[in-house]
């Protein structure tokens, strides 16, 4: 880390003007989070966050079954019909 050599105070006060704000924004970042992780958690959230994970889960498993089973299914239609 430079150190920083200053001429004024106002080049002081400036300098920890712009550590105030930037503290500030940190903690209104850090307050942002929690809020957005306390609302994913709440039961419903949670719920819902399931359901959908399992939806997809079984749409990809659904997809990847029949493209096993099709061709077991049209043998099996030719060997009935000849």
């Amino acid at each position: 880390m430079e150190i920083k050599i200053y001429a004024s105070f106002d080049e002081i006060n400036g300098d920890l003007e712009i550590l105030k704000l930037e503290k500030e924004i940190s903690y209104h970042k850090m307050a942002l989070s929690f809020e957005r992780t306390r609302e994913n958690i709440q039961p419903n959230n949670l719920r819902k966050e399931m359901i959908l994970y399992v939806k997809e889960r079984l749409s990809e498993s659904y997809k990847s079954l029949l493209v096993l089973a099709i061709p077991y299914v049209l043998n099996f239609l030719k060997r009935k019909r000849g």
